[in-house]
């Protein structure tokens, strides 16, 4: 680096500060995005040596707002804050009026012709927004910023920064306009949040319908406890609860039941199975959501939960549903796992105490000691277990 600096000086020094400048404007670490620390000293370097070479070489503060402006639409490295600061002296307020203009100007070329969907103007349209943006906020120009914004819609995250960006703004009709185009292109499963702002949107203004629409888009693609839940609130404020919750047990039922062979659909299902054991267990119907369960498969919280409430009318099925929980926690080998299975066998012990079967409950502990007693710290924990255990039954437990 300091040889490159030397030469460059040099340059400067002996009156050739122009052809200085451009050398530095086609060195290849202006190519790409900033990434190591080594490149940000040799930018800052460079730089430095740019400005020395266009203030020796007099260029006029409008052929250097134009010079500059060609140069960072070929570069990555160079944002419009880093120029309008480094080259304020030499840019002026003439030069930098004229550089913003420049800028404006070269936006307004691309979009006039076509060019901002262009393959082949892809990468400078992509440059001149991020610089137009930039440039927006400096100035704080709202509407400039939005302009660019609504140009720049990539795909549905791009939908979703601009709705935002309106709903900060205050900008409430704008947002749900943008939100709305947004569901148009894309499917719920594509572009969540921008469903999610249309729910919530619709939600707040009390427009029920279009609100429980939208939610059931959402729960179709990932039921939720939550969003079922929603749905009831928004159908029960226009009396159409029972419509939209056969339609909701539906989906989940469809989704549970979606084609096995590809990763996601995989994932599909175990949503919609466990989505629906919660909904059951949300409407307090214990007897379905077992029957679900079992069909289905879901989620060990939830077999916790239905264990727990099977608890008192039917105990060995919940005495079942919570054994086979303690095995498969015996079998995760790591602290939290060994955790679980001691907090389940505890509610098993409570169990079976109220059966008056605690010598098959400490049976089955001494079972599983000596089936985990290579697993050191799961057999210590066992250990404290039985020894509590055998404190109270030597106090008079019963």
């Amino acid at each position: 680096m300091s040889d490159i600096k030397s030469s460059l000086n040099n340059l400067i020094e002996a009156s050739y500060g122009e052809g200085s400048a451009s050398l530095i404007e086609q060195a290849p670490v202006f190519d790409q995005p900033r990434e190591t620390v080594a490149s940000e000293k040799l930018i800052a370097v460079l730089l430095a040596l740019h400005h020395k070479g266009c203030l020796q070489s007099g260029i006029a503060a409008e052929a250097l707002a134009e010079r500059l402006l060609r140069w960072q639409l070929s570069s990555l490295a160079l944002g419009i804050g880093e120029v309008i600061r480094r080259y304020a002296e030499l840019l002026g307020r003439q030069g930098q009026d004229a550089y913003e203009r420049m800028v404006l100007s070269e936006w307004d070329q691309l979009r006039s012709n076509g060019g901002l969907n262009a393959p082949g103007q892809r990468a400078r349209y992509t440059r001149l927004a991020e610089l137009l943006e930039q440039l927006a906020e400096r100035q704080g120009d709202i509407d400039l910023l939005f302009t660019v914004r609504s140009h720049r819609l990539e795909g549905a995250d791009s939908y979703l920064d601009i709705v935002r960006f309106c709903k900060r703004k205050g900008w409430k009709e704008l947002a749900l306009h943008w939100a709305l185009r947004g569901k148009n292109l894309f499917a719920a499963c594509e572009a969540e949040g921008v469903y999610e702002f249309l729910a919530a949107e619709y939600e707040a203004r009390g427009e029920w319908k279009e609100a429980i629409e939208i939610l059931f888009e959402l729960f179709s693609a990932r039921p939720t406890l939550g969003c079922y839940q929603r749905m009831a609130n928004c159908a029960r404020n226009i009396g159409e609860w029972g419509f939209w919750r056969e339609r909701a047990l539906s989906a989940t039922g469809q989704n549970r039941l979606a084609p096995e062979h590809a990763t996601r659909s995989s994932l599909a299902s175990s949503l919609g199975a466990s989505a629906l054991v919660s909904i059951l267990l949300w409407e307090d119907d214990d007897e379905a959501a077992w029957k679900a369960a079992q069909q289905g498969g879901c989620d060990d919280d939830l077999w916790e939960e239905i264990a727990k409430r099977l608890a008192a009318k039917q105990p060995d099925e919940s005495l079942r549903i919570y054994k086979r929980l303690v095995a498969k926690y015996a079998d995760g080998k790591n602290s939290y796992a060994y955790q679980r299975s001691i907090e389940l066998l505890r509610r098993v012990g409570s169990l079976m105490k109220k059966q008056k079967r605690l010598d098959d409950f400490l049976a089955y502990v001494k079972s599983l000691r000596e089936k985990h007693r290579h697993q050191h710290s799961f057999a210590k924990l066992l250990d404290r277990l039985l020894a509590r255990h055998n404190r109270k039954e030597k106090g008079g437990y019963k």
